[in-house]
């Protein structure tokens, strides 16, 4: 499984039907509104897979993939964490003046698109908004007390006590205009620091952005970014073949070998930080018994759903959180034995087992519905009913934060590629996420979250995993892989590990 976890493929089609190709592409940039070659030559287009739902970088959206992604190209936060190292962006330096205290100082001459300059008074308004808001991000600030300015270029901020991953955690902290917060417009027309100017944008349907010339990091080697959602498989493959999108991700487990087969396209997979969940509301009987929780995990042979629905497109978890993510833990699995599972159900006072029912997001998910389906399969075998409710976005998502639902099944990502961004947000008993609440698992994640030293730090998240697994709140059954194609007039882009693109280093040849 470690050799398909680190597998990297890499196919090249060579170029025919060339000026048949010229013509379709040609057809399709017409289609698309632009004009003439030279516009094509220098737009990128972008097959969005998922809803796009917002541009504000401090709004309720902020952490659905699709927001992060525009927000990624819009705007910068002061650090930002790559591969699990920490890199200034809008900030050139930062120190700890104490455990409870950092200091940042600005980077020198960056302006806004509108030709303001950034300074503290900016970071303090953005990061105030930021952790005054009700999002799912809300959890990562609240040890931050106060963000305070010391001068136009630097900003110290505040923690009620030491905090780990407070520079992880700031690198979702996106930077925008005090005069555009203060207006309300940074909620429809913002204007960033980023590497792209917004020119449109349709919520659902488009995001057309135009290249910052006078970006602090070098101005893109393309003159426009266009994303167009295109959240139906097979549309989007036919817009990637023909020429009418020079790039997507996400692909289809099912079709990666068709994609392979596209003329001038290139495919690529690799390791993610993005995995399978299923939740178990533990505050509903019968999913408030741990036995039952572990008997489900049992009842489902989760190798052979990965082999047959997933391929190459996913590798069986090894802990709550995915093994590229910094402090993932490397636990046995749960094996296969519905023996095992009818015993623990008829320890557990379900003999005869129970009803229950499972939701999921129409807008989720690689293969959901017949991954479902084999779960439930399997569960039916040792007595388990279960009805299934797919919902609208978001129906799902209101129904989710209530607690309304028996079971969830969903994809997610470690978008920090730090292990805290999950563990620390969703499972303790504050975070009210699925109903479960374990003291001693509290205790070690606030351990770990004030641990400055990395390896103690480590150790202690992968304590907390080890709890999560053997309680099973819910069950995590698979790692997937991060795809991507495009098109051979593209460089300079791969994969995404956290399903969040980056085209800012894309060149069109």
């Amino acid at each position: 499984m470690e050799e398909t976890m680190t597998w990297i493929s890499r196919a090249r089609r060579s170029l025919l039907a060339g000026l048949l190709a010229m013509t379709v592409v040609g057809a399709a940039a017409a289609c698309g509104g632009g004009s003439g070659d030279g516009d094509q030559d220098q737009t990128l287009r972008v097959g969005v897979p998922i809803r796009m739902l917002s541009v504000d970088p401090h709004g309720t959206a902020i952490s659905d993939r699709s927001t992060l992604t525009l927000a990624l190209h819009l705007f910068d936060p002061l650090v930002a964490s790559e591969g699990g190292e920490i890199t200034g962006r809008l900030a050139e330096s930062w120190e700890n003046v104490n455990d409870t205290t950092t200091r940042f100082t600005l980077r020198q001459g960056v302006t806004f698109h509108d030709g303001s300059p950034l300074t503290s008074a900016d970071v303090k308004a953005s990061l105030d908004r930021l952790f005054a808001a009700s999002t799912a991000l809300a959890p990562l600030f609240a040890t931050i007390d106060e963000v305070k300015i010391i001068d136009e270029q630097t900003v110290e901020i505040l923690t009620s006590r030491a905090t780990g991953s407070l520079l992880t955690n700031l690198s979702m902290a996106y930077i925008g205009s005090k005069a555009q917060i203060e207006s309300g417009e940074i909620e429809s027309r913002p204007v960033g620091t980023g590497a792209f100017k917004l020119e449109d944008f349709r919520s659902g349907e488009r995001a057309h952005m135009v290249a910052n010339e006078s970006y602090w990091d070098g101005a893109p080697k393309y003159e426009r970014l266009e994303f167009q959602e295109i959240s139906e498989d097979a549309a989007r493959l036919t817009a990637l073949r023909t020429g009418e999108i020079d790039v997507t991700y996400s692909l289809p487990p099912d079709q990666l070998d068709q994609v392979r087969g596209f003329d001038e396209v290139t495919v690529e997979s690799g390791p993610s930080a993005t995995f399978y969940v299923i939740w178990l509301n533990n505050a509903r009987k019968p999913l408030d018994d741990p036995k039952v929780r572990q008997a489900l995990w049992h009842a489902v042979d989760f190798s052979s759903i990965q082999e047959n629905l997933f391929g190459e497109s996913a590798v069986l978890a090894k802990a709550p959180v995915p093994q590229p993510v910094f402090g993932a833990a490397q636990l046995p699995g749960y094996t296969y034995d519905p023996q095992r599972a009818r015993q623990l159900l008829a320890e557990a006072g379900y003999p005869n087992g129970f009803s229950t029912s499972i939701q999921w997001s129409a807008n989720c998910c690689a293969n959901i519905r017949p991954l479902v389906q084999s779960i439930l399969s399997a569960w039916k075998e040792v007595g388990v009913t279960v009805e299934m409710q797919e919902k609208e976005a978001g129906q799902w998502l209101d129904d989710l934060l209530a607690l309304d639902w028996d079971m969830n099944i969903q994809d997610g990502v470690v978008v920090t590629q730090d292990a805290e961004f999950v563990l620390g947000r969703l499972y303790t008993c504050a975070a009210k996420r699925l109903g479960y609440c374990n003291e001693e698992y509290d205790r070690v994640i606030a351990d770990a979250s004030e641990e400055l030293d990395p390896q103690e730090r480590q150790r202690k998240l992968q304590r907390a995993q080890e709890i999560l697994w053997a309680d099973a709140p819910g069950a995590w059954p698979f790692e997937l892989t991060a795809s991507a194609a495009w098109r051979d007039r593209v460089s300079g882009f791969g994969p995404p590990p956290t399903n969040v693109p980056d085209f800012r280093g894309v060149s069109l040849n």
